[in-house]
């Protein structure tokens, strides 16, 4: 047994992050190389986590020897341990993808070394919001997370870097609800563990101190999980920002932040049959609908490439709080297939994006005709990302859609699945255009700007290549083992969900 194994999640990318500046300018080109071992062993160490709960229960790391409520500690059950596995294998899949994005010369070194640095800092936050077991704990990693990703997204350039600008303003006042929540919870409860305050919230909710706190913890959550109408920040980050930045960031922070939110209604706040819980997740399964149309139709009206995923993401990611706010155990099922599979959806779409973008300096779809002449490849697994967010089979897409609208339909939700079948279609109608443009339109497009130099070899470099592709078999596997996946979560999570028991 590895008994450090749950802090090592985190130690490993913070500790490497801070070595970074100064093994990249002794040695630059080993940089390339360590984060992605930092952070392929942060994965093997999280796959031996959920073994170890799966077979043992949940895990409780207490630091320094103090037990809660008093001390600190990570907490590891099934579907925590899903999670941090998941966000391990986008981030190795990314960094070895932004290989290629990162300059050589010496002069970049200090660009070379900040990307690096402020990537492994986004992962350690990331995993610290996933095996935080006391509130104030999550606020310190949603920080660092948070801090590292305006800067991570600033790096794209000048667009990049007013977007980040707004990002910051809006994602502090988020921030800032989240903390003085904390703030009234500590004040009427006197704890910050998660596991105490499941059995001391409840019964206060009738209180009018409790009812803003929660309310303010919501807003602030749903300025960090984007959802409508606190997304504003979305479209432009995700369009400007570096696209390995922008491919791990969207396909793994707002999931984890959608993931916090439906800890504290489902775990801490007691989850449905309060009637402040169940006002919640009424008000935010309404949002979530207006999300998932309003998203869907302003993708398809976008022209540029990257612009149309980000719109598209402001639809899928709330396809997360839609589930929370059904609540079923289908639907509860669906939100985790969801969140495996958008996650590794949407950072393979980001993939294919900024693959193109490099090759062909080009991301207006207008000018993708025939595309697949010149990256088959890169055309291949972008057609298996567009079909799994359409919802077709056999990807993961496919069943996480399917769970979701069986758990409408038996939770008596009719207009939740109505929305959930018109968003595939118009899923399917700014996806297909695409398709259509790469595969059946005659010849490039006479306008695209070519940049000579990279098609001196054909399609993309191996380094984005093989992370691409290892992605969109993943996609295929999760959607074939969807089977397996969904008795895990009946067997281990909706216990924990519908039981209480996972804190």
């Amino acid at each position: 047994m590895i008994t450090n194994a749950p802090v090592l999640i985190v130690l490993i990318p913070l500790a490497t992050a801070l070595l970074t500046p100064l093994i990249s300018y002794l040695v630059p080109k080993l940089m390339r190389y360590l984060a992605p071992l930092a952070l392929g062993t942060v994965t093997l160490l999280s796959g031996y986590n959920l073994y170890h709960v799966v077979n043992h229960g949940a895990w409780h790391y207490h630091f320094g020897g103090w037990t809660p409520p008093f001390g600190i500690e990570f907490v590891i059950d099934p579907l925590s341990a899903t999670i941090a596995v998941v966000v391990g294998l986008v981030a190795t899949l990314v960094i070895i993808f932004a290989k290629s994005y990162l300059p050589e010369e010496r002069e970049n070194l200090l660009k070379f070394s900040l990307f690096y640095v402020l990537f492994l800092l986004v992962a350690t936050g990331i995993f610290g919001i996933t095996l935080a077991g006391d509130i104030f704990t999550l606020y310190v990693f949603i920080e660092i997370a948070s801090i590292a990703a305006y800067g991570l997204l600033a790096m794209g350039g000048y667009k990049a870097a007013v977007s980040s600008f707004r990002y910051v303003l809006i994602g502090t006042v988020g921030a800032s609800f989240y903390l003085l929540a904390v703030a009234f919870i500590y004040a009427n409860t006197g704890s910050l563990n998660m596991a105490d305050l499941s059995t001391l919230l409840p019964p206060l909710l009738t209180d009018r101190t409790m009812i803003f706190a929660v309310a303010i913890l919501v807003a602030g959550l749903g300025i960090k999980s984007a959802l409508w109408p606190m997304h504003t920040w979305m479209p432009d980050v995700y369009t400007y920002g570096p696209p390995p930045a922008v491919a791990f960031i969207a396909g793994t922070m707002t999931k984890v932040f959608s993931y916090v939110l439906f800890r504290f209604l489902y775990f801490i706040l007691g989850g449905p049959g309060n009637p402040v819980i169940d006002t919640v997740l009424f008000i935010i399964g309404i949002l979530a609908a207006i999300a998932i149309l309003y998203g869907s139709i302003m993708a398809i009206a976008q022209k540029d490439f990257r612009r149309m995923l980000a719109y598209s993401s402001v639809a899928q990611i709330s396809y997360l709080p839609l589930a929370m706010a059904i609540g079923s155990p289908a639907a509860l099922v669906g939100l985790i297939l969801q969140l495996i599979s958008h996650a590794m959806t949407k950072s393979l779409l980001y993939m294919t994006a900024g693959g193109i973008d490099w090759k062909t300096g080009n991301v207006n779809v207008t000018r993708f005709n025939g595309l697949y002449k010149i990256m088959p490849i890169t055309c291949g697994v972008f057609l298996v990302a567009a079909c799994s967010m359409i919802g077709l089979p056999p990807t993961s897409g496919f069943f996480a859609k399917w769970y979701l609208l069986t758990g409408s339909l038996s939770g008596h939700q009719l207009l939740f699945a109505i929305v959930l079948v018109i968003s595939s279609l118009l899923n399917a109608i700014y996806f297909l255009r695409l398709l259509e443009r790469f595969f059946f339109r005659t010849g490039i497009d006479d306008k695209i700007d070519i940049q000579i130099v990279r098609f001196s070899v054909r399609e993309l470099p191996l380094s984005m290549l093989v992370p691409m592709i290892t992605m969109a078999i993943l996609i295929v596997i999760v959607g074939l083992g969807s089977g397996y996946l969904v008795d895990f979560a009946l067997q281990y999570i909706s216990p924990l969900i519908l039981g209480g028991g996972g804190l």
